[in-house]
């Protein structure tokens, strides 16, 4: 259920699946290649035996179906702002990040990409790799799943630099002001 903007609930018959979303006034949901449905404030987001997707309102859902708590990346990646998926957005980033690191990495400033943390740990488990950047504004990172390694141009590290708590605004903070000082 959409509720206050800040959640949303992907159905699948018989089952729940809640997410965290940013805030956005109006959210669509791609039906197909072509097709878009939104989303409103209490809505859920019901996808049949078939496929077919379509939206429900709180007092049906509740006659309708059973809720189970099970969340899916699957269909999160195709939640729309009614341009871009998330799975298409995620993807511009991951893209837009290797130019960035690759073309700081030909100049002063220190990068590194790693398997592991700095204490050792795997990213995530394991199949996952962070990027690390020294900026003359602050450190910045991101994590990506190791089928993008090879985009990533960059010296390779036994493990990441130790984080220095940077939450992500603080990173894009980091990002602009160096960006604004160049």
């Amino acid at each position: 259920m959409v509720d206050d903007i800040s959640k949303i609930s992907i159905i699948e018959i018989g089952k729940a699946r809640y997410f965290n979303l940013y805030c956005f006034p109006v959210c669509y949901v791609r039906l197909n290649e072509q097709f878009y449905t939104e989303v409103s404030i209490g809505d859920y987001i019901v996808k049949d035996e078939t496929g077919n997707i379509y939206t429900c309102k709180e007092d049906l859902f509740d006659k309708i179906y059973e809720r189970v708590d099970d969340p899916s990346e699957d269909d999160m990646g195709n939640v729309s702002d009614g341009y871009h998926t998330f799975n298409e957005l995620y993807r511009y980033r991951m893209l837009y990040n290797a130019a960035f690191f690759n073309e700081l990495a030909k100049g002063d400033i220190k990068v590194c990409k790693s398997h592991r943390h700095y204490d050792g740990e795997e990213c995530f488990g394991g199949g996952w790799f962070i990027v690390m950047a020294e900026l003359p504004t602050g450190q910045i990172s991101n994590h990506y799943e190791n089928r993008y390694w090879e985009l990533f141009n960059i010296p390779e590290l036994d493990t990441a630099w130790e984080w220095d708590g940077h939450t992500p605004n603080e990173a894009a903070d980091r990002i602009e002001s160096y960006l604004k000082s160049n």
